[in-house]
């Protein structure tokens, strides 16, 4: 049987050649990079930088997205209260109908019952 291995090994990629831990290991870090590729200098090549680049980056993705679930909670109430306000309807009686009503996913379902709430009250008055 002719032993072919070392002649056709230099066709198989360096990192599949390798046992398997370091073939994960350079997978590993392979990855990392590719993650980091839009980052400058040294901590886009050198392996501890990168590391400590990306956990940074994502811990700071992490508070971006509280801080904008807080601002579009805000502005989200606000434009429900100048509704209200602009309906002369009580903000508070309004939030409380709206379990009632099963309300609680886009800003015009919440305006569509706000204007039905409305339209109820009157006609029953």
């Amino acid at each position: 049987m002719v032993q072919l291995t070392s002649s056709l090994s230099k066709y198989v990629p360096f990192w599949y050649r390798l046992n398997q831990t370091s073939s994960k290991r350079y997978l590993r870090k392979h990855n990392l990079f590719k993650l980091t590729l839009s980052l400058y200098g040294r901590s886009r090549n050198c392996y501890k930088l990168a590391i400590n680049k990306f956990t940074n980056k994502i811990r700071k993705e992490n508070e971006e997205k509280k801080k904008n679930k807080l601002a579009f909670r805000d502005l989200f109430s606000q434009r429900i209260y100048g509704a209200c306000k602009e309906l002369d309807y009580e903000y508070h009686i309004f939030i409380s109908m709206l379990p009632m009503v099963k309300c609680f996913t886009s800003n015009c379902l919440c305006l569509f019952t706000l204007f039905f709430i409305n339209h109820l009250l009157f006609f029953t008055a």
